[in-house]
């Protein structure tokens, strides 16, 4: 059963509450607002994190605790028991902060005026996560290693052939992103699963068939709609 009693209701009430009053947990720290919504947004990632996401809104609605929230935003942000963390973030921003602007960056009383208006605007449209996202990218104005690369469309003319896969239902990388670039790709095929959750792989025999065929011989699956997640057929949109 879904612990939000009057939906998103009581959701903006929970969340609200945690601006001024953070939730507690056995290990002491505590489940802040910021790591409340990190932990509703790595749920998304995955169908076997739902069950968590249900524990963990009972626990704290119920209870008032915040031990299986905050552990979901732990295991996004990839933080281990003794409060250490792998590289696997600051990787992902030194590869996303290399584009940008090569020309020069602002200031950083610059850049957190423009974020700042970004959130402004961010929140408007999504009260909850927003400001919260935009944010995020304040880390590259601040960034030590300076952009190598403009934003810019893609395009690879005459290259060999390339294999997209996203799911139906992916909130981290939407479809309408895969069908962009599949439109940019010259000779790309796109592999849509009917699914949901960031990760494409492992959600059928069928699908994985097609990815590894390509891995190893170069060879794109037929072009079709929408792939069955868990299949009885082999044959894309039974």
């Amino acid at each position: 059963d879904c612990p939000l009693a009057e939906g998103r209701a009581t959701l903006d009430a929970f969340l609200a509450q945690l601006k001024t009053t953070p939730l507690p947990t056995t290990s002491g720290r505590k489940l802040t607002g910021s790591l409340a919504r990190r932990a509703l947004l790595a749920a998304t990632y995955a169908p076997e994190l739902w069950s968590s996401l249900r524990e963990g809104l009972a626990e704290a609605l119920h209870d008032g605790r915040g031990d299986v929230l905050l552990a979901l935003a732990d295991s996004y942000y990839n933080r281990s028991d003794d409060g250490g963390y792998d590289n696997s973030l600051a990787a992902l921003l030194a590869v996303n902060c290399l584009v940008g602007d090569v020309d020069g960056r602002p200031s950083s009383p610059e850049a957190l005026a423009e974020h700042a208006e970004t959130a402004a605007k961010k929140a408007a449209q999504a009260p909850h996560f927003g400001a919260w996202g935009a944010y995020g990218g304040q880390v590259c104005s601040v960034w030590p290693a300076t952009p190598t690369l403009k934003p810019h469309a893609i395009a690879a003319p005459g290259a060999p052939p390339i294999l997209l896969v996203n799911t139906t239902r992916d909130n981290a990388t939407p479809l309408e992103g895969a069908q962009k670039v599949a439109r940019a790709l010259e000779g790309s095929t796109l592999i849509v699963i009917d699914a949901d959750g960031h990760i494409a792989t492992g959600k059928g025999s069928c699908v994985d068939g097609a990815i590894q065929n390509f891995l190893f011989t170069g060879e794109l699956p037929a072009k079709s709609e929408v792939w069955p997640a868990k299949e009885t057929s082999c044959k894309a949109g039974d």
